[in-house]
């Protein structure tokens, strides 16, 4: 699989070069016959200096020139100031401020650069990786033109750490030789090719013609209608660098987006604000302090009015904000230093445009004088044009109608704006009695006073600029004493842990011992029932014929029990009914007494008493033998006393008849 450099892929293309030169330096300077067409942006600007020697004198070399044209574009939105597209990879070098509180600050936009060379090589032949790296430069500065220019966060070391490893993990693993296969281009058009693209880098329509314009460039070289699947690697490593910039984009947003609503104020909320140095002098501007003061959710209310009123390009002196802003804000808010000494490219403001700061060492500083005498002021104004004639030496600022001013001077006092070169003014040998010379030494004692006032503004910076270090030195302590604690219950957590893992182990071998012994046990047991199974498989045969012979033995004896109970229960019957035929002859013999007695002349009334009571003994006999025959033979209640009427009837049959004989 190809692995082409990301050295070898994020190289200034030569138009953009040779724009950057004619805009960067005077265009005098460049030869007309100077071809500007080979891909190493070195070797163009070598050609360059070989035919130029007044560029040779200043740059010496091809590789320092080089650098000046990476600072030049390295300032928010320089693409877009110079006119550069957006296709085009990203070959500036971003800057790195201080605050007062000495931590690193850069510009938001810079995120977006730094987030670009997380790509170290990219796993496709040269053009297709061409085209790769051009569309994700693509995608960074349609995400960072979302971002205010101005806008600064703080640079958090080692955060592009983990995204470049896993970047780098991605290209190893990428499946070519699989993707090459796919027919999703097959028979599409270069403008359907290009709204895929668009759709995975989430442009949503307002990418214009760049798209189209960058694939039709690589079509002229594999056009889609021979080579369509050229185009699937490329979109598939497009999609997850896209996938993977976006998720890290949303996790760092605060640091690489801006806010749209003013956010919850917190205990660690920070208004980071850029502070501008011009000799003695530090302002920043009026706008952006209320702006990012005002986002970070503070209360604005007391002061808003008085810093609105200003337009958008005035700035205020540091004084002057310790003055107007509460302390309680303050504490929140972090200074980032820019020195205009050191800074050459345009600097962005709040309103959306740049101002072009003068070359190094021609600064111009706006300062305000209080009001002086009428004659004082006739003769500045008689010497004003000096002045001005030596500051058209000095370059001025772009896209701006008036130039800064700070305000440096005492409150409630009109002022007046004066501009003031830093070439100091020739001084005059001449007497006092000479008018010019008066008028110096008044000029010089005002001067004076003016200095004894700075002076004083320094010391009352100086001590409030004392009280916030000793505020943030106690603050400080305190965090070191809170670090003390967290260490000290870091400390017996990780006794706690030790203490901890010490029983989980003993427990662990425990554990292990008591699965061994079960093991063992398990073994033996294991061991028994082998033996026990062989014995019971050896007397299988025996007990199976001693088992046959006890069955049928003890189904025989269950018969005869049966046999010899259904025998009992049928003699037991037979028993009954001889009784009762027993009892019936005896009624009848009594009958038969009684006809006999009845021979002897006995009275019918006592023949009758002594039939009625032997007919109710009778009757209850007879009645309870017929019941227990009923039940010996399951017969129903209603059929015994059917069989008892019939016995009782018979019975008086038999009474009558007797009677009637006798």
């Amino acid at each position: 699989m190809a692995m082409i450099p990301a050295r070898e892929l994020f190289v200034m293309s030569p138009n953009v070069l040779r724009n950057l030169v004619l805009k960067s330096i005077d265009p005098k300077l460049v030869p007309l016959e100077w071809e500007c067409v080979e891909k190493d942006p070195i070797k163009n600007l070598q050609n360059l200096l070989n035919i130029s020697s007044p560029l040779m004198d200043r740059f010496q070399t091809a590789e320092q020139f080089f650098a000046f044209i990476a600072s030049v574009v390295g300032f928010p939105g320089s693409h877009t100031f110079f006119g550069i597209p957006k296709t085009e990879v990203y070959c500036q070098r971003s800057a790195i401020y201080s605050s007062l509180s000495k931590r690193e600050y850069v510009y938001k936009t810079d995120f977006y650069y730094l987030l670009q060379g997380c790509i170290q090589a990219c796993p496709m032949r040269r053009l297709e990786s061409e085209l790769a790296v051009s569309l994700i430069a693509y995608f960074l500065k349609f995400k960072e033109s979302k971002v205010k220019i101005f806008e600064m966060a703080q640079l958090v070391p080692g955060m592009y750490c983990n995204l470049q490893h896993a970047v780098a993990a991605f290209n190893k693993s990428f499946p070519t030789a699989t993707l090459v296969k796919d027919d999703r281009f097959q028979g599409m058009s270069i403008e359907g090719a290009a709204d895929v693209f668009s759709t995975v880098l989430g442009t949503n329509g307002e990418d214009g013609d760049d798209i189209l314009n960058l694939l039709k460039t690589f079509d002229t070289k594999i056009p889609i209608k021979r080579k369509p699947r050229a185009y699937m690697p490329v979109l598939v490593w497009v999609m997850w660098i896209t996938d993977t910039f976006r998720k890290f984009i949303e996790s760092n947003s605060k640091m690489m987006t801006s806010k749209s609503d003013p956010v919850e104020k917190t205990n660690d909320s920070k208004v980071i604000v850029r502070l501008f140095h011009s000799e003695k002098h530090k302002f920043v501007f009026a706008h952006e302090l209320l702006h990012e003061i005002k986002m970070e959710g503070f209360d604005v209310s007391e002061f808003e009015d008085e810093l609105q009123k200003e337009s958008t390009d005035v700035a205020i002196s540091l004084r002057e904000i310790f003055e107007i802003v509460p302390k309680e804000i303050l504490k929140h808010i972090e200074f980032v230093n820019l020195d205009l000494f050191y800074i050459s490219t345009p600097i962005p403001l709040f309103n959306g445009k740049y101002w072009a700061c003068p070359p190094s060492g021609q600064q111009q500083v706006y300062v305000k004088e209080e009001q002086i005498n009428k004659d004082i002021q006739e003769d500045e104004t008689n010497e004003q044009p000096e002045i001005e004639n030596q500051d058209e030496n000095v370059s001025k600022p772009t896209k701006l109608d008036n130039p800064k001013r700070v305000k440096i001077s005492k409150k409630k006092k009109k002022k007046k704006v004066a501009m003031i070169s830093q070439t100091p003014k020739p001084t005059s040998n001449e007497s006092e009695a000479c008018p010019k010379c008066y008028r110096a030494s008044l000029y010089t004692r005002k001067a004076n006073e003016k200095l004894k006032l700075d002076k004083i503004e320094t010391k009352a910076l100086k001590k409030k600029v004392t009280q916030m270090e000793k505020a943030e030195e106690q603050k400080n302590q305190e965090v070191l004493e809170k670090d003390a604690r967290i260490r000290a219950l870091e400390k017996i957590v990780e006794s706690q842990k030790k203490e901890l893992a010490a029983k989980e182990e003993e427990s662990r071998i425990k554990i292990q011992n008591l699965e061994k012994q079960l093991e063992e046990k398990d073994e033996i047991i294991e061991t028994l029932e082998s033996k026990q199974s062989k014995a019971n498989d050896k007397n299988d045969s025996v007990q199976g014929f001693d088992s046959t012979t006890n069955l049928s033995t003890l189904q025989t004896i269950v018969f005869y029990v049966s046999w010899s109970n259904n025998i009992l229960m049928n003699a037991r019957t037979v028993l009954s009914i001889i009784i009762t035929i027993g009892r019936i002859v005896a009624a009848i013999f009594l009958t038969i007494l009684d006809a006999f007695i009845y021979s002897f002349n006995v009275t019918p009334a006592v023949l009758i008493v002594s039939w009625a009571t032997m007919a109710q003994c009778g009757i209850q006999v007879v009645q309870d033998e017929w019941k227990r025959i009923g039940s010996v033979f399951g017969l129903k209640k209603t059929n015994v006393h059917v069989l008892f009427n019939l016995n009782i009837g018979l019975f008086f049959y038999n009474i009558g008849s007797s009677m009637g004989t006798t």
